[in-house]
């Protein structure tokens, strides 16, 4: 990171200013825990005290996900209306391909929800 505190503070606010980027960020937070939980039980031997605090966190970040994910079909909405999932590219194939991605996503959003509840 760089030295000065305003510059780290500007990479950590435009990495995780967007619900995609800030779902990457928990995604790798809490997959990160789940993988030092399994690396210490392996070590161990055993469960330990320490990997079951990681698993229970990185469960805990995996519902946070689920939270965050409500805003998934405004910003599929908003894909549609602006092609902003597409960026500057001018192939007409992939902008087809993207746009059916951001389709497939307004069904995957609120299946994920209605598993979600079923879960809870």
């Amino acid at each position: 990171m760089s030295g000065r505190p305003d510059d780290t503070l500007d990479k950590i606010v435009g990495y995780t200013s967007s619900t995609i980027k800030a779902d990457k960020v928990s995604k790798s937070i809490g997959y990160g825990f789940a993988f030092l939980a399994r690396v210490i039980e392996l070590y161990a031997n055993k469960s330990t005290r320490h990997s079951q605090g990681l698993s229970a966190v990185a469960g805990q970040i995996a519902y946070a996900r689920y939270v965050t994910r409500f805003t998934g079909v405004f910003e599929c909405l908003e894909a549609l209306k602006n092609g902003s999932w597409v960026g500057t590219d001018d192939n007409d194939h992939l902008k087809r391909v993207v746009t059916l991605q951001v389709y497939s996503m307004l069904l995957y959003y609120p299946l994920e929800h209605a598993s979600f509840v079923g879960f809870v």
